[in-house]
């Protein structure tokens, strides 16, 4: 289980506090990564349902992605880093 999802995981994870670095980390910041992270998890998995991209669909991979987002952005709230504006 760990080594199938682990790389879904951690890509989006990283998505994630890339768009926050991008974005800010206001609450509002936070929630707009968080939309856009989710969207474009859902979005790259259905297109591996189609001829245009490589990959196997699964509806766990995004169950899982949108998992690690969560986690992500939980982790940001409730730690209160240096800079994280209420």
């Amino acid at each position: 289980l760990l080594d199938g999802y682990l790389c879904d995981f951690l890509w989006a994870w990283s998505l994630t506090f890339l768009l926050v670095l991008i974005l800010g980390t206001k609450k509002s910041s936070l929630l707009v990564a968080c939309v856009i992270a989710m969207g474009f998890e859902i979005i790259m998995e259905s297109l591996q349902m189609t001829s245009w991209m490589a990959g196997g669909f699964d509806v766990f991979d995004i169950v899982v992605e949108c998992m690690a987002t969560c986690v992500a952005i939980l982790i940001l709230i409730f730690t209160k880093l240096e800079g994280f504006k209420t």
